[in-house]
Parts: C-alpha cells; sequence; structure tokens
C-alpha cells in the first residue's frame, strides 16, 4: 500500500525507505524477522538444518553424540551435525541436536553444548539474516554473537560483540516440515480516491506499470461489482483494504482510505452472492489513519511531525485512541458483518502496520500493549468480538510487553527480496509481494516481476510453510505491486505477459487451485479478435472490445456486438477431468453458432438459442472435454457467426 491524499500523507515508499534506517539503527534490539530478513536465511519451526561456519568451511558438530561442546570440524553433514528449529517464544529460538535430543545450551563459560532438556534463558537465540542462506547466531541470555573459531579444534562460543565472517554460518536445510493447514492467502486492497475512481494514476514521479484492465468511474457500485469478481476468481480467502480512518465532518484526509467505504464491499460481494468464498480483513496503516489523521485535524497539515503520542490515551496532546478505534476499526467491525469477516479460530483478523519512530512516540513503558487491550475491550464491549491482532514486528521491538497481548506479527517485506516469514505463538506468518518498483529522485526500490517468476517464487516460500500469507497489494499500482487483471500491452510497458497472469498465479497458491465450480466473464479475456474498429460502448476496458452493462442476474457486464470470426482467449486456465463447458449467452436471432477451441483444438460447434432478447439469457452446454489432471490450458471461443451477447462461461 502506498499514499493517500496528495499532501496529507507521506508515499508508503518514503515511508518503507525511513523505516528501513529506522531498523538499522535498532536492529541489536530485534528479536523477530524485520524487514531485511528474508529468503533461505528465514528460520522456519520444526525444519532440520545444519550450520557450516564461514570461517573455516565446516560444519557444526555436536561432538561425542552431545556430550562435548559444539565445534564446527566436519566436511560433512550427518546425524550429529543436525538441529532441529523450535520456537522458544518472543522472535527466539532453540536448536534441538539429533545428536542426543537435547537443547544447545550457552554455558557459563559461554560455550555452546547441547545439554539442555528444556529451553530456558541459555537455550535461546536470535537468528539473523547475514544474506544469502547466511546467518548470525546471538545468544539471548548475553546478547553476544556466537563465534566459530577459524581452528576447528576449538568450540563455539558466544562472546562476540560484533558480527564478521567467524559470526557467520551457511544454514542449510536438511528437512522442511509441512505445517498443517489450513494455510490461508489474502490480497491488501488500497481504496484510495484515485484507486477508486480510474485516477490520475500518478505517484511522485514514479513510473506506473500496472495500470488496471478495468475503467473505473465514479461508480462506486461497479467498483466493487469488478473487484469483486477479480478476487472471487483469483481464489483468495480473504482481502484485507487498507484502512485510513476517517475526520468528521468530512475533511481531504478521508480520500487515502475512508474504512466506512467498506460497505461498498459488502454491498458487492451480498450481490454476486460470494459470501461463501470472499472474506473480508482489514490492514490498518497506522502511521497515516492514527498520524496522519491527527495532525489533519489538530493541525491542518496532516502528515507525521508531529508524531503520534501513544502514552496519550485520551488524546488531550499528541495522541488519542479515537484515532484507532472510534474513527477507524469500530467503523470497520459496523461496516462488515459478522458472517463476511475473516477469522482465524473463530476470531475476526485485523493487520496493523508499523509503529517506528518517524510517525509515533512513547510507544514502550507498556504503552502499546495498553491500546492493545483498549482496542480488545472496545471490540468486546461494541461487537461481542475479541480480534485476532497480527501486528508489524515493530509493535514488539518498541514495546515488548505488547506479545503477550496479540496473536500475530508480520515482518511485511524487504526491498529487495520481498517476502517473510515470522514465526509467533507457534505459527508463521507470511507477507509476500509480487514486485516493486518506486524510482524517484535518489530514491531507487526495485524488485523485479520476472514474467510472474518472482511472486510465484514469494508464495512457494511463504504459503505452504504459513498459517496465513498476505500478498501486497491487489491495488498497489503505486509501487508497481499490483496483482489485478491489467490492461493490455507489451511486457515493456505492463511488467506482466497477458492480463490475468497475477491472478492466475494466486489462484494456484489458494486452497482452490483447480476450483470445481470455475466462472470466466467474458470481459475478462487476455486478449481477442474484434472485426469492427473501436469499442462500440466504451465501457469496461479500453481498446476494440464491445462490453456493456448486461441485465442478467447478478449483474455486471457481457461482451455483445460480436460479428462472425470474432473470439475472445484465456491463457492458463485451470481445467482437469472430464469437464462440460457451459455458456451463458442471449441473442433475439436464431442458428447463431460458437464454439471452444482449446490448445488449438476445436471443439463442437454449438447453436445458440434464440432467448427472445439481447439481455434475456440462458446457459448452454458447450460441449465436454477431458484433461489431464493439474493442468493449465489455452481457451478461445471463437465466434462462427455474429449476433451473439455473452456474460460468461463455467467449468
Amino acid at each position: 500500500m502506498t499514499r493517500g491524499n496528495a499532501g496529507w500523507m507521506l508515499s508508503r515508499s518514503m515511508k518503507k525507505a525511513l523505516l528501513l534506517l529506522a531498523a538499522l539503527l535498532v536492529l541489536p534490539a530485534l528479536a523477530l524477522n524485520g524487514p531485511g530478513k528474508a529468503d533461505a536465511a528465514l528460520p522456519v519451526i520444526g525444519e532440520t538444518i545444519a550450520l557450516k561456519a564461514l570461517s573455516n568451511n565446516n560444519y557444526v558438530c555436536a561432538d561425542n553424540a552431545g556430550a562435548d561442546p559444539l565445534i564446527a570440524n566436519r566436511a560433512t553433514a550427518g546425524v550429529w551435525e543436525q538441529f532441529v528449529v523450535r520456537d522458544a517464544g518472543g522472535g527466539l529460538f532453540a536448536l534441538q541436536s539429533n545428536a542426543n535430543n537435547k537443547y544447545v545450551s550457552k554455558r557459563a563459560d559461554n560455550v555452546l553444548i547441547a545439554s539442555a532438556t528444556t529451553i530456558g534463558a541459555n537455550e535461546k537465540f536470535q537468528i539473523i539474516d547475514a544474506g544469502g542462506n547466511n546467518v548470525y547466531l546471538k545468544s539471548g541470555a548475553n546478547n553476544q554473537y556466537v563465534d566459530a573459531d577459524i581452528s576447528p579444534t576449538l568450540p563455539l562460543i558466544a562472546n562476540r560483540a560484533s558480527a564478521g565472517p567467524w559470526e557467520t554460518f551457511q544454514k542449510v536445510v536438511v528437512s522442511t516440515p509441512q505445517p498443517q493447514g489450513p494455510h490461508y492467502l489474502g490480497v491488501t486492497f488500497g481504496i484510495s480516491k484515485e484507486t477508486m475512481t480510474g485516477g490520475p494514476y500518478v505517484n511522485q514521479g514514479n513510473q506506473i506499470f500496472d495500470l488496471p484492465l478495468f475503467k473505473s468511474t465514479a461508480d462506486e457500485a461497479k467498483f466493487w461489482d469488478n473487484y469483486v469478481e477479480e478476487l472471487v476468481t483469483s481464489g483468495v480467502d480473504f482481502v484485507a483494504p487498507t484502512i485510513r480512518g476517517y475526520l468528521d465532518p468530512a475533511h481531504p484526509a478521508n480520500n487515502g482510505g475512508d474504512t466506512r467505504k467498506l460497505s461498498g464491499l459488502v454491498d458487492a460481494i451480498n450481490r454476486r452472492g460470494a459470501g461463501a468464498q470472499l472474506k473480508i480483513s482489514a490492514l490498518d496503516d497506522t502511521p497515516a489513519s492514527m498520524t496522519d489523521k491527527k495532525n489533519a485535524f489538530k493541525h491542518g497539515t496532516g502528515g507525521y511531525n508531529p508524531p503520534f503520542d501513544v502514552g496519550d490515551a485520551n488524546g488531550t496532546g499528541e495522541g488519542g485512541y479515537a484515532y484507532i478505534w472510534d474513527h477507524n476499526l469500530r467503523a470497520f467491525f459496523t461496516a462488515v458483518p459478522d458472517n463476511l469477516r475473516f477469522k482465524i479460530d473463530g476470531r475476526p483478523v485485523i493487520y496493523e502496520w508499523a509503529m517506528g519512530d518517524f510517525a509515533f512516540t512513547n510507544q514502550g513503558n507498556g504503552n502499546l500493549k495498553k491500546m492493545v487491550e483498549y482496542i480488545r475491550q472496545r471490540a468486546q464491549a461494541e461487537f461481542g468480538v475479541n480480534p485476532y491482532l497480527i501486528v508489524d514486528q515493530s509493535w514488539l521491538s518498541e514495546d515488548p510487553t505488547v506479545a503477550s497481548v496479540v496473536d500475530g506479527v508480520h515482518g511485511w517485506f524487504p526491498v529487495p527480496g520481498g517476502r517473510t516469514v515470522t514465526t509467533f505463538g507457534g505459527n508463521n506468518f507470511g507477507v509476500a509481494v509480487p514486485s516493486f518498483r518506486f524510482v524517484v529522485g535518489s530514491t531507487n526500490m526495485n524488485i523485479d516481476p520476472n514474467h510472474g517468476q518472482t511472486l510465484i517464487d514469494n508464495l512457494n516460500a511463504t504459503v505452504p510453510n504459513s498459517l496465513v500469507t498476505l500478498v501486497e497489494g491487489f491495488t498497489d499500482w503505486e509501487e508497481n505491486a499490483a496483482t489485478w487483471r491489467g490492461r493490455e500491452g507489451a511486457y515493456a510497458a505492463t511488467k506482466y505477459d497477458y492480463p490475468n497472469q497475477m491472478i492466475n498465479i494466486l489462484r494456484r497458491f489458494s486452497r482452490s487451485p483447480f476450483p470445481a465450480q470455475l466462472r470466466i466473464e467474458a470481459e475478462s479475456a487476455d486478449s481477442y479478435n474484434d472485426t469492427t474498429s473501436g469499442s462500440a460502448t466504451g465501457v469496461y476496458r479500453d481498446g476494440s472490445m464491445d462490453v456493456e452493462t448486461t441485465s442478467d442476474a447478478g449483474g455486471g457486464w457481457d461482451v455483445g456486438y460480436t460479428e462472425a470470426g470474432e473470439w475472445l482467449e484465456w491463457k492458463e486456465v485451470p481445467l482437469q477431468g472430464a469437464v462440460t463447458l457451459k455458456l451463458r449467452v442471449a441473442s433475439p436471432l436464431s442458428g447463431k453458432r460458437i464454439r471452444f477451441v482449446i490448445d488449438g483444438v476445436a471443439g463442437a460447434t454449438v447453436t445458440v438459442p434464440n432467448t427472445g432478447d439481447w439481455q434475456s439469457y440462458q446457459t448452454i452446454n458447450a460441449g465436454t472435454f477431458s484433461f489431464g489432471s493439474g493442468t493449465y490450458h489455452t481457451v478461445r471461443l471463437e465466434m462462427l457467426d455474429g449476433g451473439i451477447n455473452l456474460n460468461y462461461w463455467t467449468n
């Protein structure tokens, strides 16, 4: 997610840069996987690893079946050189030796040995990303880095104040457990005025590639109708709109992401009958919903100066819980009914973003904990719910006591990299991004989408290993991180291979990658042939496809004004087994023919019945096809004759 109304808040990119700087300044105090901790170096609870010392290129061994101290002296990794990563709480980890099933412990002389039967202070370590597959180990007992001497005769010892080559270990994954499901997948969704009304798609001079196929207008109902369809098609379990609260009376700061707008999303889900498929969470952009709104209201300026005082609960100074509850989270629970809330363990999920010093002050001394307790108390009193709160790792680094009152922790995503998996409370919480590009002045932040492979890699690394993975961000055109259906164009101009590519990748990692009830809208085609120049209606998308609003049940759009020889085509459609394709069609004419062509092979020619009117629709069978298990296909729908209106097709 990124900026709100111009002039009222900094861009998300600039906030990210500030956070990265802050992370560098406070890194020794961080216990969790924050920005900059990603890729194979991330610890995963339950995985078995070996550690190879860069000082002497030997594996760390629990020698003599664990009876002797740890030592880096083995050329290969066997049982004595293997350790299981265990959750030690508070973002710390313990290493359980496979040599004797005991935990690695720091002795009084700081030497490491696998001798403990339980996890205490001396058995807790930070596992810190050192770049690539490398890590540093830092004792939680004395805050010193673990050193492996260049000599393979000296034991590992936690006695170094800083980390260099001798304190660097290659983390070699021997085996990774498959955490039990359900492996939920969701996406963030920006609701700025520009996003909802069709632009202008301008962000501080950053070149924008990720432009939407759908042509938004001032009609918010149609905006939500389209994006509910796209979200359902992607297969995600939930959407987390980026909420930034509101001020009353109305204020320009509300244009960045007014939480009350979620009522439109609720209505669209109900219109489509998609309540069982798509649920709603929220990502609270805390610097915007709290600091920016406070400064807009109190000082008429917006922005992050002066910072928000977390210790000021009543708002007599530069704080106030009203900004996070009264004018934000209360509006979420009011707009989103219980049956549409995304839940874990039966509790509605709320994500909270950063609490860094660039926008906040006085976060420590239990102040963040008190604020969370207030949120829970109000949610219970007003709505009878106990939210499942997943907070940014900065909450814990600023106020460690908050760990006792939150349910999950996320590490957002680093640039470069684009993914994190953060362990908290026995669960893993993933965050991933498909791409990222913000290049303005001296700021050069870039994650190459690589024809969709970046999103595939990031989801491969997060979804199977996490209870829930949040993908930034379905509509994030501002930072070129969108996964919506994109505009037509060459890769150099769009950074995707075809309009539905990112939606298809999301579906591949969903809990239903091959939906039993797949519905493909005619207007969503990746490519098409239209024999007439220009669009007859100018609706939905640019180009020559003739799209119009449909009066068929469920609303939406159809493709009309069809002529003989025209076709619509979709790429990488998931179809398996024996499938009878069905078409939703309308025509007041008789004898009009149509057929599917799949992977270049034509199916049966089907005659469309006379339905009596251009907007009187019937569902017809369009042929049975047989597909291999787990296969993806190019599906073309050919109009052998014109005079047919097409709403959608299903399997």
